[in-house]
């Protein structure tokens, strides 16, 4: 699953890819220590879990902050009112820089709140704690030193986002190259590049919620196999193991296999990946139901050994608008930029990051009324967004109720449905000229040079900027802080520049040239090169699994299809031909094989796809030995018969229709076709077996142009005059009613069923031709 997909990422990709892991490394230059949300907090629990106070995990409201936590930082970890003007401050020399063990090591601070980060699962703590004991002598070292590594380890843990992005929209098949502009997403949110730059463990729960929503993609495209539902369960239970807005994660996946359970067949196969994935998440949700049986809720307090109870007083009439018009603003604004202040300022970050909202808005809502995707795809992948802020929404509330102050709005906790709504308003691209989509990653891409440069301004304004204003002044004091040697910070704004202009080359490549594909053009894979290697495919064609793992490779299937040995050997195993029937240009060359057909022709689940196209039809209704099997499955001969063009091409096969004559359903759509029904009338063996049915020949009757070729038939005539209400029809037309006198024997089988006239007990007279009538 993953070794294919890095095969086949292009070139521009790993270069968006560099750029983004070289924004993120200078963000950790860009914000001093403690300067993040609860970074403070996090950095504390991560060296109390290593060093053993913190584990096992501690009960809520009982661990207090570690005195040696805080030599990392040289700031507040709260709030500020006004610029820091940080390079106006003195600087002790990095030698000389505290380290946690000088600093008080866990020596408790009573002066501080107790962490309540402990209200969260321990997954990202323990991974933390793991890194810290690969640094030699850590407690030893300046402690900034310490704090710049586990920000480097943030930094790798969202470091594939723009991947997994690229991924989705490739997997949704979104046109070139509206996944190049998905990739390029993550740089167009600056407080999203500066959360992956801090200690934070909302970056673990980015990371699986972003992989989690490309299995739900692979879900929602036809993948229902054990291995992605077992792939879901555990990073699902992962998720749980990290934050509790994971617990959106096991109705989300719900949500998820709901859709191609009622798409069509299949639904056993999908009803047991439902029941893998689910019982996968199971070691993630027993840690949520431990907090309810020991304190009584599923999230408990962090500082406080009980949950205090938040009683409402007052009503929504009372300031709720205002409420709910802050939490959207405070939403939108955190989410794409950040506001240390807390003031709620309207700066030039915050109409950046109203602008990029009505963008996005606007991409979603287009693409939902336009059907740029499939409207219960699209869905399912707002699905996140919507249950993360609704969960957001309902915390804040239950606090603003209680105690009227606004609480919980932070945009950063939405990050995990980032992915969906990115894809899906970038697939509103997919109904507008091909010249606007095609420069779709380079407006991405000016749009985050834009944003970032604006954010990054104002943030060296609000921490480093001198008194007097002196710019370079502010990056001296940046290098100077940072933990590292300058020429390590020199390092990354090199590689920063470089790769931001190769990207900006590329993308006005892109844009300039048309069907241009992302730059460089990917090589032939491994599968591609043994397609054209028969015996090696005949031996793949033996292995159930690796034929699975073909039949979802478009151009390898292609050259397959003109193997007829290695086709044959596919068409007995079920799950694979189930894949080959999605493929219409697989099945355009299958059917040019009867001998591969007629084994397809014997599972209803195949033979019900190709039905469904007409082209595949077309080539269908040439090969009388596969119709003859398809037409003894009702549900397969009920689609052709909806295809004008295909019941034309029946129509010419008498034995393939003798077949079709058993199934009156079909016959009964047939029938309203005059055209085929005109072709019927010329084969006296198909219209034999129609004379035995008579909801068929009652639909004959009526037609004008049928029973005037069954008039020039008299031995179809003679069976078909049998029945009272066929022989009524052609009576009542004048024109029909005299081709029948000059047929002589059949017309007197004709009259015998006709009803006599009123005063008529019978005609004792002869006809024009002697007969008794």
């Amino acid at each position: 699953m993953i070794r294919p997909l890095l095969r086949g990422i292009p070139g521009l990709v790993w270069l968006i890819l560099v750029l983004h892991v070289a924004v993120v490394l200078w963000q950790t230059a860009l914000f001093p220590n403690f300067r993040s949300p609860d970074e403070r907090q996090h950095v504390d629990l991560i060296t109390q879990v290593e060093q053993g106070v913190a584990w096992p995990w501690p009960d809520p409201g009982t661990l207090r902050m570690a005195q040696g936590s805080g030599a990392g930082g040289f700031t507040k970890s709260n709030r500020i009112d006004r610029p820091l003007h940080l390079a106006d401050r003195p600087l002790p020399p990095r030698a000389d820089r505290p380290s946690f063990s000088a600093a008080g090591g866990t020596t408790p601070l009573t002066a501080q709140p107790r962490n309540q980060l402990i209200q969260h699962p321990p997954l990202y703590y323990v991974a933390g704690a793991a890194v810290l004991q690969a640094i030699p002598g850590w407690d030893r070292i300046p402690f900034d030193l310490t704090y710049l590594a586990l920000r480097w380890w943030n930094v790798l843990l969202a470091a594939a986002l723009p991947l997994l992005l690229w991924a989705v929209a490739r997997r949704l098949r979104l046109a070139e190259p509206l996944p190049v502009a998905a990739a390029l997403v993550p740089l167009a949110i600056p407080e999203l590049t500066h959360n992956e730059s801090a200690v934070n463990n909302d970056n673990l729960l980015i990371l699986l919620y972003a992989v989690l929503t490309l299995l739900v993609v692979r879900v929602l495209t036809g993948d229902a196999t054990r291995r992605t539902a077992l792939a879901i369960g555990a990073v699902g239970s992962l998720a749980l193991l990290t934050k509790g807005f994971a617990l959106l994660v096991p109705l989300w996946v719900g949500v998820a296999y709901a859709v191609p359970l009622f798409r069509g067949p299949g639904r056993r196969r999908v009803v047991w990946a439902l029941a893998v994935a689910w019982l996968g998440t199971l070691p993630g949700v027993a840690w949520w139901i431990h907090n309810r049986i020991a304190y009584g809720s599923l999230q408990p307090h962090g500082r406080f050994t009980s949950v205090p109870e938040l009683v409402a007083r007052y009503p929504f009439t009372d300031g709720g608008v205002h409420w709910l018009l802050r939490l959207l603003e405070r939403m939108n604004t955190l989410f794409f930029v950040h506001d240390q202040t807390g003031g709620g300022g309207h700066h030039a970050p915050w109409f950046l990051a109203f602008a990029a909202a009505v963008l996005i808005v606007a991409g979603v809502v287009v693409a939902l009324a336009l059907r740029a995707l499939d409207r219960s795809t699209a869905l399912v992948l707002l699905f996140p967004m919507v249950g993360l802020l609704a969960i957001v929404a309902k915390g804040s509330y239950e606090q603003f109720a209680a105690t009227h102050t606004y609480a919980g709005m932070q945009g950063r906790y939405l990050y995990g449905g980032l992915i969906g709504v990115a894809i899906v308003a970038l697939a509103a691209l997919r109904r507008v000229p091909a010249a606007v989509s095609r420069a779709a990653p380079l407006g991405v891409l000016l749009f985050a040079i834009l944003i970032q440069t604006v954010y990054i301004g104002y943030t060296v304004k609000l921490f480093w900027l001198p008194a007097d204003g002196d710019v370079l002044a502010a990056l001296r004091a940046i290098a100077a802080w940072y933990a590292f040697p300058p020429v390590v910070l020199a390092l990354i704004v090199t590689i920063l520049l470089v790769s931001l202009g190769a990207a900006l080359f590329a993308t006005v490549r892109l844009a300039g040239r048309p069907g241009a594909a992302a730059w460089p053009a990917r090589r032939p894979t491994a599968a591609a090169r043994l397609t054209r290697r028969p015996a090696v495919f005949a031996r793949l064609a033996r292995r159930p699994a690796v034929a699975a793992r073909l039949a979802r490779r478009s151009a390898v299937f292609a050259r397959l299809a003109r193997r007829p040995a290695v086709f044959a050997r596919l068409a007995r195993r079920p799950a694979v031909a189930a894949r080959l029937a999605r493929r219409s240009a697989v099945f355009a060359r299958l059917a040019r094989r009867p001998a591969v057909f007629a084994r397809l022709a014997r599972r209803p689940a195949v033979a019900a796809c190709p039905a469904r196209r007409p082209a595949v039809a077309a080539r269908l209704a040439r090969r009388s030995a596969v119709f003859a099997r398809l037409a003894r499955r009702p549900a397969v001969a009920a689609c052709p018969a909806r295809r004008p063009a295909v019941a034309a091409r029946l129509a010419r096969r008498s034995a393939v229709f003798a077949r079709l004559a058993r199934r009156p359903a079909v016959f009964a759509r047939l029938a309203r076709r005059p055209a085929v029904f005109a072709r019927l009338a010329r084969r006296p063996a198909v219209v034999a077996w129609l004379g035995r049915r008579p909801a068929v020949a009652v639909r004959l009757a009526r037609r004008p142009a049928v029973a005037a070729w069954l008039g020039r038939r008299p031995a179809v005539f003679a069976q078909v005059g049998r029945r009272p209400a066929v022989a009524a029809g052609p009576a009542r037309r004048p024109a029909m009613a005299a081709r029948p006198a000059l047929s002589g024997q059949p017309a007197v089988r004709l009259a015998r069923t006709l009803p006599a006239a009123p005063g008529q007990a019978g005609v004792a007279g002869r006809g024009a031709s002697g007969v008794r009538v």
